[in-house]
């Protein structure tokens, strides 16, 4: 079974990211998840001790949101169960405008935020890192 909790910063300590985000450096520290949950609305999807994901909607401005989160490789079967609770924050966000920013090469990223409801801009050069990633935004 699937739980949702509050997320919480020591929890980056704990998750192991998936390869596609460890390879990026799509890393956050404690102070910027701790930054990221003030921000906005965040949980986490928990199986027994396992955290399967985490992340949220961190405002930046009035109307406008930035989609974060780290998930696990070994998130399996419980996507679907993820992929429902991210959808249903995103449909009851306030926001006008959320982004989400994809490395380029990570194309079932890019899948699953297109199955999320939005859709891509443009290509943010040297981004992260020196990474290439895409920019992703959904609007009301």
């Amino acid at each position: 079974m699937i739980d949702l909790v509050p997320a919480r910063p020591e929890m980056v300590s704990i998750i192991k990211p998936q390869r596609a985000q460890l390879a990026t450096g799509q890393t956050m520290s404690r102070e910027q998840v701790a930054a990221a949950i003030d921000a906005g609305v965040s949980l986490a999807c928990v199986q027994g001790a396992r955290i399967l994901a985490f992340g949220g909607i961190a405002e930046q401005w009035p109307g406008r949101g930035i989609l974060w989160g780290l998930l696990t490789d070994d998130i399996g079967a419980t996507f679907t169960a993820v992929h429902r609770v991210v959808r249903r924050a995103l449909e009851t966000t306030t926001l006008q405008r959320v982004e989400a920013h994809v490395h380029v090469d990570h194309v079932e990223a890019g899948r699953w935020i297109e199955m999320l409801g939005f859709q891509r801009e443009g290509v943010m050069r040297s981004f992260w890192n020196g990474y290439d990633f895409a920019l992703y935004a959904r609007v009301r």
